[in-house]
């Protein structure tokens, strides 16, 4: 499915400990169709490519293995870097070598915040978060998980300001390092 035909109540592909099952979207963080947005493209030695904004949080290791495996911004993975799969993978995830990064410019910005915080896209292993750690945001979202009528005049098209004002108090409150993922 695409990103852009998503909609709240949906269920989609995650990987909770090392089964693949279906996490509901509650709503949306973004989701803006007409808007031009940079991406970055994450391609493997499979050939397996994910597509993301850079601010955006991945599943990422410098080594080939889960244990090493934490959530970082897209934008701060590097080739020779691996990333995790679905893809092939009968049980949890597969890690796949990083061997090309790109980048475009593409229409449309979705981040759907899903009951498991997590998600897969183009088969790979995905925060629904940016900007801020995966656990941090997962503690601070659990608000939108749980009520999110909060957010539904935005579910359509746009960004909440609720979110924005979260989004400026973190950068005053937190350190630069719970910031900056990369």
């Amino acid at each position: 499915m695409e990103m852009r035909d998503l909609r709240s109540g949906h269920r989609i592909l995650t990987v909770e400990g090392s089964r693949h099952v279906f996490s509901e979207v509650q709503t949306f963080l973004h989701r803006e169709p007409y808007k031009n947005t940079t991406y970055l493209t994450l391609t493997t030695e499979q050939g397996n490519q994910m597509t993301m904004t850079g601010n955006h949080l991945l599943f990422a290791s410098t080594n080939n293995q889960s244990t090493g495996m934490e959530a970082r911004s897209a934008s701060s993975v590097k080739k020779g870097d691996y990333i995790f799969s679905t893809k092939s993978c009968p049980l949890g995830l597969c890690p796949e070598r990083v061997v090309q990064i790109s980048f475009s410019t593409k229409q449309g910005l979705y981040v759907p915040l899903t009951d498991a915080g997590t998600l897969v896209v183009d088969g790979m292993f995905a925060s629904c978060y940016s900007f801020i750690q995966h656990d941090l945001a997962h503690l601070f979202m659990v608000l939108f998980r749980s009520f999110p009528w909060i957010l539904e005049p935005w579910q359509q098209d746009g960004f909440s300001p609720i979110l924005s004002s979260l989004q400026y108090l973190g950068t005053v409150i937190f350190p630069t390092s719970v910031l900056r993922l990369g």
